[in-house]
Order: C-alpha cells, then sequence, then structure tokens
C-alpha cells in the first residue's frame, strides 16, 4: 500500500490483507437487469469503508448523498500539520450521472476520517472522527473525537448546520449511523471501555442535548488490530420506524450480539447471539417492515433479516474455498426494498491474501434474493481487476434499493499500489 492508504490502515480502520479467507459463485449475468457503466463519484484519491451512500426524495424530485475521505487537499498529499485529511459531502441526481461541488464536513485544519452516512427526509448525517494526528503524528492513545454534520435541506449547500462535538467519549472506534423519520442514531465503541453506545437525535437538533439518548447497550472484549488502540467492536445500526437495531463483534475471538430497541432507543431487547464464529466487517440496512445484518467470515458471506419482531434465519449469499475463483471475501453491504428483497455486494479476492496485479485482484460482487435469502439470483460481477490497471481492487460497497426495483452501488477502486483511487457509482434496473 502506498503510505496514503497505510497511515488509515494502522489506525484500524481496515486493512484488506488482515482478513481471513473464501468463494465460488456463478458469473452469469443478472437476467433483465442493466447496468450502468461506472460513473466517478469522487475525485482521485477519495475512499470510503462502506455507509456511503443514501437516497431520499424532495416532491418528484430524488438526490443521492455520498460520503468520503480525501489525503489530496489542494493540490497536495496531507501531512501531519497540513494539509489535513478530510471528510466531504456531495448530493447526486437520482441517475447518479450529476453531482455537487463538494463540501468538506470537518475543519480545514483538523483530521478526520472514518465518514458514515444516513439521510431521511430532508436531513442527512454524516458521522466521523476527529484524529489528533497522522503519519508521524499518529499515537493510538491519542483522541479520536466523534463529530456529526448535519444537513436539514437534502444535502443543500446552505443548509448545514454546526458539526455536534458534545460527546463524552474522546477515543472511539469507527462510528455508524442510521436514520429514520425525525430520528437519527449512531454507534461506536469507546475505545477505552469497550462499551457499545448509543447516540439518538430528534429532528436534527444540534442543541447540547441533541445527541443524547440510549447510552450503553453492550460491551466488547475485541481490540483493534493495534492494541494500543483500545476496544474496537466495529458497531453497526439500522433503524425503521420506532426500531433500532445494534450489532457488533464480542470479542478477540469473534461471535456476534445484537439488540433491538421499539421505542426509538429508550429501551432495549436483551442481547441476541446472531454468530459465534469469527466475523469481520459488519454492515446494516433498514427498509419498510425489515432490517437486515450482513457479515464475512472465513467461509461466506452472511445475511440475517430481522422482520415483526423475529431475527430470521441466517442465509449464506455466496461460499469461499482455497480451491475455488475467490479465495476470501470482506465489506459487503446490505440493501432491502419491498416485502422481500434483499440485496449484498462484496469484495471478492481472488487471492488469499486479497494482493493485487495483473492477474490477481479483488472484484465487486452482487446478488440478489426475492425472498428474504431462502434462494438467491446469480451472481454478478460488477467490477474487474482486469479492467485496467487503476481497478485491481473494486472494495467496500455501499448499496441502495428501491421499490422500481432500481440498484445504486458506490464502491471504491485502487491500482495495485494504490498510486491511485477513488469511488465509482454503478447502477442496475429491472427485475430479474
Amino acid at each position: 500500500m502506498s503510505l496514503r492508504r497505510r497511515f488509515l490502515a494502522s489506525q484500524g480502520l481496515a486493512v484488506v490483507a488482515a482478513l481471513l479467507a473464501v468463494m465460488l459463485s456463478s458469473q452469469v449475468t443478472l437476467a433483465a437487469v442493466t447496468w450502468s457503466s461506472p460513473q466517478g463519484v469522487g475525485p482521485t484519491y477519495s475512499w470510503n469503508y462502506g455507509q456511503a451512500l443514501a437516497r431520499t426524495k424532495s416532491g418528484t424530485t430524488n438526490f443521492l448523498h455520498t460520503q468520503y475521505t480525501t489525503d489530496f487537499v489542494n493540490g497536495m498529499f496531507v501531512a501531519d500539520n497540513g494539509p489535513y485529511l478530510g471528510v466531504y459531502y456531495r448530493r447526486g441526481n437520482s441517475s447518479g450521472t450529476s453531482w455537487t461541488s463538494t463540501k468538506r464536513l470537518n475543519g480545514s485544519a483538523e483530521h478526520a476520517a472514518n465518514g458514515a452516512l444516513a439521510a431521511s427526509g430532508p436531513n442527512v448525517y454524516v458521522a466521523y472522527s476527529v484524529l489528533s494526528g497522522i503519519l508521524d503524528g499518529w499515537d493510538p492513545a491519542a483522541p479520536r473525537v466523534p463529530r456529526v454534520a448535519i444537513n436539514t435541506n437534502y444535502g443543500a449547500g446552505d443548509a448545514w448546520l454546526t458539526p455536534v462535538a458534545n460527546f463524552i467519549q474522546t477515543r472511539i472506534d469507527r462510528p455508524a449511523v442510521a436514520a429514520a423519520g425525525a430520528w437519527a442514531y449512531m454507534v461506536f465503541t469507546d475505545a477505552d471501555t469497550g462499551e457499545i453506545y448509543v447516540a439518538t437525535n430528534l429532528g436534527a437538533s444540534t442543541e447540547g442535548s441533541g445527541w443524547g439518548g440510549s447510552g450503553t447497550v453492550g460491551m466488547t472484549t475485541r481490540l483493534a488490530d493495534d492494541p494500543d488502540e483500545g476496544y474496537s467492536g466495529m458497531p453497526v445500526i439500522a433503524a425503521i420506524g420506532n426500531k433500532v437495531m445494534v450489532a457488533w463483534i464480542a470479542g478477540p475471538s469473534g461471535g456476534i450480539r445484537a439488540v433491538v430497541s421499539n421505542d426509538n432507543g429508550v429501551t432495549w431487547s436483551p442481547e441476541a447471539s446472531i454468530s459465534t464464529a469469527q466475523a469481520w466487517d459488519l454492515a446494516a440496512a433498514g427498509d419498510g417492515s425489515r432490517m437486515a445484518l450482513t457479515w464475512a467470515n472465513s467461509t461466506s458471506i452472511k445475511v440475517k433479516v430481522f422482520s415483526g419482531s423475529t431475527w430470521q434465519t441466517t442465509r449464506t449469499v455466496t461460499t469461499f474455498s482455497s480451491g475455488a475463483t475467490y479465495k476470501v471475501g470482506y465489506g459487503p453491504a446490505v440493501a432491502l426494498t419491498g416485502n422481500t428483497r434483499v440485496g449484498v455486494a462484496w469484495s471478492a479476492c481472488t487471492r488469499s491474501d486479497c494482493s493485487g496485479g495483473s492477474t490477481k485482484g479483488v472484484n465487486l460482487r452482487w446478488r440478489e434474493s426475492s425472498d428474504n435469502g431462502a434462494s438467491w439470483k446469480s451472481t454478478v460481477t460488477l467490477a474487474t481487476y482486469s479492467a485496467s490497471s487503476s481497478k485491481r481492487f473494486n472494495d467496500y460497497p455501499s448499496v441502495v434499493m428501491t421499490s422500481t426495483p432500481r440498484r445504486y452501488v458506490l464502491y471504491n477502486t485502487a491500482s495495485s499500489s494504490f498510486s491511485t483511487y477513488k469511488t465509482i457509482l454503478e447502477v442496475g434496473s429491472g427485475t430479474p
């Protein structure tokens, strides 16, 4: 990796090579679905680790929303004392073919990363963490402060509120956000204590109590890749109506735990054991009457739907093995639409170390189900490492589905040396 990606990896923000192992799925084109050409969304040297896409509607106008981090600021690569690492926002049209100018969300004299985006109605929320230093200035024991930027008018440039920074935690892992109706929710791990902490917001408030809320909903004993960075349960969150779901990695040997609230995070269910196996890269989504959780493990990509008051059977989206085309998977994302349709995208490695080159790399794959995962349509390769030298890695998707159904899949591309990287969008239309 280049230094531009390596300094982020050292902060435990997701390292491809640190992930485990393995899949074989059909590469038959998904019948009756037409995919657009890839559209550039972020500038060169932009990336995210999922949670980077949302869609809202104002009257008859649909908007797409995205966030990304870049380490190329004002024509230069970032440095300890500036230019400063930034989290940025863009708004797109309904097809993703046109995007507004960028909005930097963190201050021009501070470093930030780990963006996560959610939107509901007119409100757009981008959570991120402010870093005390990067590169030579990186200290794993230093503060990593949670912050949230809120837009109250569908991402319009003049509707950004002052970012909220009134959290008592000062050292966290990567935050996650969800929104439903007028409510928004953020979750993260307190790196000092291992507490899985949820904050809630009603009506896009930035008052002192605007992000108060639920407090601790669980605990993790899992440490970050660098133990000096503290605890990291990598929690995720989803919301529908007044229901909220939080899931996280419970300990160093894995295991996924989850809780659900039926009253906007006021009270929570007992912890449910979702999986006892080693797992990584959790992602969650909510739509209509369902919420869903997806994750990667050593042999597969899994998905589990929560409907009504019940966790349904865990489903396998795809499998991996050492003798298959794909040896390992990571970075899955899930989307829901209607009553039973589920879509999952993930990063699939042709080598067990997820390395890239002219004969190896990471492909971006997609699969969907019309019966809550009981059966699956053919798998589609949306992006392949063989397309060009600038696309040896195609990973960390964010996905949205509409009732049409239409599929929006945002992902990163990068060269094998990470000398160039950016975010890309593809749109799929039709019903398989």
